[in-house]
């Protein structure tokens, strides 16, 4: 039933519309690795859209079909589609989506952002928060650094 039921809060967010307070879902979120870009997963949001109540979704963990390789020190890019959030928070956890955060900082928020964490070598995921007068919702990626 639980599936049943975050499925039907999915397809209720589906589409979406030009004017920035009838997006009915959270606008998507990439990252560029070697001149490709890879789309988040959308993990936890909660939206509202067309003066309706905000839906929230908890969804499935991830399953992480790419993992774009970076070098340490170099910026990380990610593409940030309209409208913009209001705020943009970058965090990398090590140990897998339940292990601990490293690093983690607000950004300014643009069409795309570049982001330099100063950290070791290894395998991450990076988990991109941001807030919308819409709501809120936050993406996923598992990087590998250098």
């Amino acid at each position: 039933m639980v599936v049943a039921l975050v499925g039907l809060a999915l397809a209720a967010c589906g589409g979406s519309a030009p004017a920035s307070d009838s997006v009915s879902a959270p606008p998507q979120i990439t990252l560029e690795s070697g001149g490709s870009f890879v789309e988040g997963y959308l993990g936890g949001y909660c939206w509202a859209s067309g003066g309706q109540p905000a839906i929230c979704v908890d969804p499935l963990r991830p399953v992480f079909e790419q993992e774009p390789a970076h070098q340490v020190g170099a910026s990380i890019h990610l593409k940030v589609d309209q409208p913009l959030p209001d705020s943009l928070t970058l965090t990398l956890r090590s140990g897998g989506l339940s292990g601990n955060d490293v690093v983690s900082e607000s950004v300014p928020v643009e069409g795309s952002v570049e982001w330099r964490p100063a950290i070791d070598p290894g395998e991450y995921i990076l988990i991109v928060a941001g807030k919308w007068p819409q709501g809120d919702a936050s993406y996923m990626f598992k990087v590998s650094l250098q």
